[in-house]
């Protein structure tokens, strides 16, 4: 059984987003620096660096609520919506998961809702037994 956190039912009502969807085995979840209600990214993201800390510790807090940590993650797709900011991504997830312990990831150009340069997803192993 699939089992999805929303964060707020409006947020799914009127963007379809949810925070989090538990399979059992894994949870999938993503992170963005976007205030849904202005639809413009957060202010806090001021660099791009500090952007991808912003969503990383989003989702640290996302597993974290459901009994999970950083290291838990098998794997991250972060997005960029220009590849020019890549060694500055790159540079900010080993700063935050060091260099030895940074999980699995892949780094894709894509378009991101509004002026957001980075969205990152997460894969889980979530098993309790």
């Amino acid at each position: 059984m699939i089992e999805y956190r929303a964060p707020n039912a409006e947020w799914t009502k009127n963007y379809g987003l949810s925070t989090a969807a538990l399979t059992g085995r894994y949870m999938f979840n993503g992170a963005m620096a976007l205030d849904v209600d202005k639809l413009k990214r957060l202010d806090e993201a001021d660099t791009v660096s500090n952007e991808v800390i912003f969503c990383l510790n989003k989702l640290k807090t996302t597993i974290g609520n459901e009994g999970f940590g950083p290291e838990s993650i098998v794997k991250l797709t972060m997005y960029l919506s220009d590849m020019a900011y890549q060694d500055e991504a790159e540079t900010a997830l080993v700063e935050f998961f060091g260099a030895a312990d940074q999980p699995l990831y892949i780094t894709i150009g894509a378009g991101l809702a509004a002026d957001c340069r980075v969205e990152i997803e997460a894969v889980t192993e979530a098993r309790t037994a």
